[in-house]
């Protein structure tokens, strides 16, 4: 029969057997019931919940993404300045370039196109920000031969100091 499913037979439960141990009167000892009532209902019920889930987890993601927002905006890096706008202190989200030392930029300067020419390192709270970065690239202008992979250049940033120096054998060599 098209559209009707079997349903767990609400006098056994499923188990085939009824509190005598004999065989369900119900679903006759097979634990599944087949009715159209039964079907439309079930489906019903299931649709029902499946709403009610979608609905309601929607509704708490949206208040949890809502309130994250809210304190996020309320957070002040103080000591920072905004390299792109000069906003000082940067009101929310923090972006530090992960090559220049002591560059920072504020949410709205770091969307425009001109200051993300190097990645960007998002940093939500005032006292969670890196104090060293090692940043691993290839020299400009150098090309990497076919042949061989590309040995990147190890250099450290030490962003309490504004420096950054070479690390590992290529300082030693040059």
């Amino acid at each position: 029969m098209e559209g009707i499913e079997e349903v767990t037979c609400i006098k056994c439960n499923g188990t085939q057997m009824n509190k005598k141990g004999l065989p369900c009167r119900k679903c006759n000892g097979r634990g599944t019931l087949v009715s159209r009532e039964l079907s439309a209902m079930a489906a019903l019920i299931r649709q029902e919940v499946e709403d009610y889930c979608y609905s309601s987890f929607k509704k708490l993601f949206t208040e949890h993404v809502e309130k994250r927002q809210a304190e996020q905006a309320e957070e002040v890096h103080h000591g920072i300045i905004c390299d792109g706008c000069e906003a000082n202190p940067i009101k929310g989200v923090r972006f530090m370039s992960s090559v220049q030392a002591d560059t920072d930029f504020c949410e709205v300067c770091a969307r425009k196109s001109e200051n993300n020419q190097y990645p960007l390192v998002k940093v939500r709270k005032h006292g969670q920000a890196p104090h060293k970065l090692i940043c691993q690239y290839l020299p400009k202008g150098r090309v990497a031969p076919p042949t061989a992979p590309a040995r990147p250049q190890n250099y450290h940033v030490d962003l309490d100091n504004h420096a950054w120096e070479r690390q590992g054998p290529q300082a030693a060599a040059s």
